[in-house]
């Protein structure tokens, strides 16, 4: 590798060599090497004469020192005359030739000197042009190459993205009032340029641009000072970008410090002067600087964000000395912020004022301020203008809010994925390519200037809101709860309080009007209406086992069922004995009113006559309960039946009650009506989606037999509570141990879904009675207020004078009450026959299922030993065997609806259901 350096060297010297300027240097060096040599020479010769001569005079002057001849003194004196005449005529003779000889020298010098000078000075030159050519051709080969592979984008394209800024986005309730604006790090509120102050647009491009009139995008001095204390080390660094070259920077480039960003920046800033007009520059500039913190403590953008946060006033109200305030933020938002972090005015605000005197001074340079507006502005105190701290808006609908951008979130990233042709599936199966979608979503809802619209009443939920805070404490008792982390050996301890989610309901659209999310949002912010999923319990029951029954033929609501025990299959596969809340009662009861009172053992039946021969999957899909609530194998399991298997939340479980009350027709709940620009463009609408769960004739039955739930069931007592009448109908449900508390009740118009329990985040906790109050029966008080609430707020809603209507497909008829079909004769297994009569009841029918005469086995998943007992004892009388019907019945009611007493302030005790337990 040296070897081949070597080379490299050789041959560029040998092509040096070569040059015209290089062989004239190499003459001139020679031939003043030649001088050189001459100069030595000829002061040698010249010393050695005078040497000679001066041994010569030393000699004759010894020689006639030594004479002393008396006779000869006159002719000594005419001798020593003539010597020192001719010593001093050699002399002068000397002198004059050495002079000559000198200056001839002296040229020689100069001339030779002069000559290798400029040989010099040439050859120099001539290195430093070809080394600034090198140089220049480098430095344009450099910024080639560090702009080279980016695409320069259009014209129209380019003015979007730089005067495309962030904007607030914000909440509107379905009624038109403002929620909030979205949560963002950065606030900012866009304005024209023509509602900005002359003050502040002047004082800006004094400070930060002076010659922003005059250039083309970069000022190409500025840019080469800084290039120079770049390369030289300098500490201190001048600024060479211009106000165009700013803009750049903050919307179309990182803030990344290298020289290929600041290439980029060159060439886009030059680009940018072309497309748009000064002012377009300047106004989006003024639009998206940050200008620190307001006086709420938030991170503020723009020039309007700026003189409300900080001095209250508008854009186009500044006065210098606010205006020169403002104008000094940009360049060191935090530190000349007057705020802190918590909007509080900083105690030391010398760098601030320091900053916006510095301002002045360039307006005033710059022509902007005359002498005496000057130092009127700089002498005025600003800190008197600074508006005090003010809390950041709390938001009183945390759950609302919380729900909201969520929701919102997720249209965003749907939207996004659909213009990608994904699915969201598709993109949730990859969790890197879910948070792209995810953290563009948020961006986009942050700082893209939307104007959500949601579904809820504000007055109504406000109401619902103020239940929960003086109601929640009343569901239950806080719980202590312990335990011992395994890894570490540490003790912990909290205290779970019981939580409450309700959801109000339009049943004809599915609008949200109101929920409530949690008791407390402080203590606790999960939503408990939207996004926790528990057992459903006994409230399944009409979804899975009635509703799919009467839509199918398998029952009428007069169909018989013996409520005796049952072996069934269970998920593990070992048999199972469903249970239910009271003792089995071992008789015969109507679906109907097993429904009412929710016995256990007579749905597992009706479902076991089901599950085989026909698909149930579909009446939960349709009803909005998916796979991710009710995965499709729980089908299989008997628990289903009793809402032992699957979770769901208590919005998917309005949703797909309100089916029933919606003539058998779910449709989805929706929080969010759609969500527009602030330009008006609507880029989401909720599309209304609907699927048929039950036929309207199925509807109406379940309709009739959930009136009985608060009539004779397990809600009974319920209506009582309400300050108004109104056709209601409702399920009650409770999982194993008193985990979870339901209540769904509906009107033709709204349902109203509430559930209550513990999260049970380390351990299980079960409700338990408290002050003579079942679980269940404080559960239906808190939705006895929220409905009150309701209809004081706005009782047209709720649809108190409607009433759920029959269709004219089903019909009244009369039936047995011993079989729920017609009186007749019946083939016995024998092959003998019998007449069946006896006391009949009027019942609602499905036209198309009518029962026909009573056959032998008439009973819903009957053992044949049950069957047979029956008819054993129907060849007794038929006033006997209605006895013997009343006794049971009798019996029953005293086993299944325990009495659940209700201390109030009077003392005064009402009869109530007990809890069911749901055994899976």
């Amino acid at each position: 590798m040296k070897g081949s350096d070597d080379k490299k060297s050789f041959s560029l010297w040998k092509k040096i060599k070569e040059t015209e300027t290089f062989k004239q240097l190499e003459e001139d060096v020679k031939s003043m090497s030649d001088g050189l040599k001459d100069i030595k020479k000829h002061p040698s010769s010249a010393n050695e004469s005078s040497q000679t001569e001066g041994s010569q005079q030393t000699d004759d002057s010894v020689a006639v020192d030594n004479r002393q001849s008396e006779t000869v003194v006159s002719t000594e004196q005419d001798s020593n005359q003539a010597g020192v005449t001719r010593k001093n005529r050699k002399d002068q003779t000397a002198k004059k030739e050495k002079l000559i000889s000198f200056g001839k020298k002296a040229f020689h010098y100069f001339d030779i000197s002069y000559g290798v000078i400029k040989s010099l000075a040439i050859f120099f030159i001539v290195l430093a042009v070809l080394g600034l050519a090198f140089v220049g051709g480098t430095g344009v080969g450099y910024f080639v190459s560090l702009v080279y592979g980016r695409e320069i984008p259009p014209h129209e394209e380019m003015e979007s993205e730089v005067t495309s800024v962030s904007s607030k986005s914000t909440i509107f309730y379905g009624t038109g009032e403002v929620l909030s604006d979205v949560r963002s790090d950065l606030k900012r509120t866009p304005i024209p340029i023509d509602e900005m102050s002359p003050h502040v647009l002047e004082a800006v491009v004094a400070t930060e641009d002076e010659y922003f009139m005059e250039h083309k995008g970069i000022v190409p001095k500025a840019i080469a000072r800084a290039l120079i204390q770049e390369f030289a080390g300098s500490p201190v660094t001048s600024g060479g970008s211009t106000l165009t070259q700013q803009l750049i920077k903050q919307q179309l480039l990182t803030n990344e410090t290298s020289f290929e960003r600041k290439a980029n920046e060159i060439m886009l800033a030059m680009r940018l002067e072309d497309t748009m007009e000064k002012e377009e520059i300047l106004e989006a500039y003024m639009n998206v600087s940050p200008f620190g913190r307001n006086n709420r403590g938030e991170n503020i953008a723009g020039v309007q964000e700026a003189a409300r946060g900080i001095f209250g006033v508008n854009a186009s109200e500044l006065t210098v000395p606010q205006a020169a305030f403002l104008a000094g933020l940009p360049q060191s938002p935090i530190s000349y912020s007057p705020y802190t972090q918590y909007g509080e005015i900083k105690e030391e605000l010398s760098a601030g004022i320091e900053r916006q005197k510095n301002v002045l001074f360039f307006m005033y340079r710059g022509g902007y301020l005359t002498k005496e507006e000057y130092e009127e502005a700089k002498n005025y105190d600003i800190t008197q203008d600074f508006i005090n701290r003010e809390n950041a808006e709390e938001n009183k609908q945390a759950f609302l809010y919380d729900s909201v951008e969520l929701e919102a979130r997720e249209i965003l990233m749907e939207l996004a994925a659909e213009e990608a042709g994904l699915t969201m599936a598709e993109i949730r199966e990859n969790d890197e390519l879910y948070n792209q979608y995810y953290e563009d979503a948020d961006q986009e809802l942050r700082m893209n200037g939307y104007n959500i619209y949601t579904t809820v009443h504000k007055n109504i939920h406000d109401a619902f809101q103020r239940v929960a805070a003086e109601h929640g404490d009343k569901l239950g008792s806080p719980r202590d709860v312990y335990w011992t982390d395994e890894e570490t050996g540490e003790d912990y301890h909290m205290v779970e309080h019981v939580e409450n989610g309700s959801v109000l309901l339009d049943n004809a659209s599915g609008r949200v009007i109101a929920f409530v999310g949690g008791v407390n949002y402080d203590e606790n912010q999960v939503n408990h209406a939207f996004y926790i999923k528990r057992q459903p319990a006994s409230t399944l029951k009409p979804l899975i086992v009635f509703g799919p029954a009467l839509e199918l033929g398998v029952i009428t609501p007069a169909s018989m069922i013996k409520d005796s025990e049952v072996e069934v299959p269970s998920g593990s596969g070992k048999p199972h004995k469903p249970r239910n809340v009271g003792a089995t009662t071992n008789r015969w009861m109507t679906a109907r009113e097993s429904l009412a009172v929710s016995q256990n053992i007579p749905a597992t039946k009706i479902f076991m006559e089901m599950y085989k021969k026909h698909d149930l999957k579909p009446f939960l899909r349709n009803a909005g309960l998916g796979p991710d609530s009710f995965p499709d194998n729980v089908f299989n399991y008997a628990s289903l039946a009793i809402g032992g298997a699957g979770q769901a939340s208590v919005l998917e479980m309005a949703g797909a009650f309100s089916s029933i009350a919606n003539s058998g027709t779910h449709v989805e709940p929706f929080l969010i009506e759609r969500i527009e620009t602030k330009g008006g463009d609507v880029i989401f609408e909720h599309e209304q989606a609907s699927a048929e769960v039950f036929s309207p004739e199925t509807a109406f039955l379940l309709q009739d037999m959930l009136r009985d739930t608060n009539d004779t069931g397990t809600a009974r007592g319920t209506e009582e509570r309400l300050n108004f009448e109104a056709d209601i109908i409702s399920k009650t449900g409770t999982s194993n141990d008193n985990r979870d508390v339901w209540y769904l009740a509906s009107t033709p118009e709204v349902t109203l879904a509430s559930w209550m329990g513990y999260d049970n985040k380390i351990k299980f906790n079960d409700l338990r009675t408290e002050n003579g109050q079942y679980p269940a029966l404080r559960n239906r008080i808190f939705w006895a207020h929220l409905m009150n609430a309701l209809h004081e707020t706005n009782p047209t809603i709720i649809g108190a004078n409607a009433t759920f209507q029959k269709p004219d497909t089903v019909v009244e008829e009369e039936v047995l009450a011993a079989t729920g079909m017609k009186p007749g004769k019946v083939e016995l297994p024998d092959g003998s026959t019998t007449n069946i009569s006896g006391e009949t009841r009027k019942e609602f029918f499905n036209k198309k299922f009518v029962p026909g005469t009573t056959t032998y086995d008439f009973g819903i998943y009957a053992k044949d030993s049950e069957l047979k007992d029956f008819w054993k004892g129907f060849d007794r009388s038929d006033s006997d065997q209605d006895s013997n019907n009343e006794d049971e019945g009798s019996d029953n009611s005293e086993n299944n609806e325990a009495n659940e007493e209700e201390t109030n302030g009077n003392n005064e005790s009402n009869n109530e259901e007990a809890p069911e337990e749901e055994r899976e």
